[in-house]
């Protein structure tokens, strides 16, 4: 008996004898050296547990999401992790199609409503080529959209590997009354008590993790 694997992308199984089907399958899953691929958004539990016996080797369902699985079949079902954060958030699998998809006009596709500013944000986190970077600056504020998400789709060389979620930021501290250039009043406020309790008592904010009443100043007599 062989497995079941529920993906958005089933590029990465083509590179080894395979079976295309779209829609239903029509082709018996029966031989233990091929790749059965099957194109569907109706494949349900109740349809891996009636094909299972016959899959020697292993048939990938693509679809938008995955269906409910139990522990009837969960040890013979795999769902990819770009499926599972799906549910999360519905702009990650166009930008993981971006980022690693080989049929540029699939994701061209995919991709014609995902946010511009998320999918940079992506591209600056997985190593996009400069190149890439120079057309969409000598574009994105003189073109319209459609071109700069061209820019994207077919500029874009796709690669097998894991799609990196880009890093939030770190919330800089600022005082109400510190000017924008100020890079170090985090520190300064942390590590001298006059300055902090001097902004404690004109009732404004500290750093994260600093306690809100005056610290005690030591003194030398």
């Amino acid at each position: 008996m062989g497995i079941v694997i529920f993906t958005d992308d089933d590029s990465k199984f083509m590179e080894s004898k395979y079976i295309m089907m779209i829609g239903e399958i029509d082709t018996p899953p029966t031989d233990k050296d091929t790749t059965y691929i099957l194109r569907s958004n109706k494949f349900k539990e109740k349809d891996v547990l009636e094909w299972l016996p016959m899959i020697t080797n292993r048939l990938v369902v693509c679809c938008d999401r995955p269906p409910k699985i139990t522990k009837k079949s969960e040890d013979y079902v795999i769902i990819s992790d770009s499926l599972k954060i799906k549910g999360k958030s519905n702009h990650y699998s166009p930008i993981n199609a971006l980022l690693t998809w080989k049929d540029r006009r699939r994701v061209n596709a995919v991709f014609n409503k995902t946010p511009l500013p998320l999918a940079k944000a992506f591209l600056k986190e997985n190593d996009v080529d400069i190149t890439v970077w120079r057309k969409l600056a000598q574009t994105a504020m003189f073109l319209p959209e459609k071109y700069v998400r061209a820019i994207m789709v077919y500029g874009i060389e796709p690669a097998h590997k894991k799609t990196k979620f880009p890093k939030k930021k770190k919330q800089e501290y600022r005082h109400e009354q510190s000017r924008s250039s100020d890079k170090h009043i985090e520190v300064i406020v942390k590590n001298s008590i006059t300055v902090s309790n001097r902004i404690k008592e004109q009732g404004g904010s500290v750093p994260k993790g600093m306690k809100k009443s005056k610290g005690l100043i030591q003194e030398w007599l």
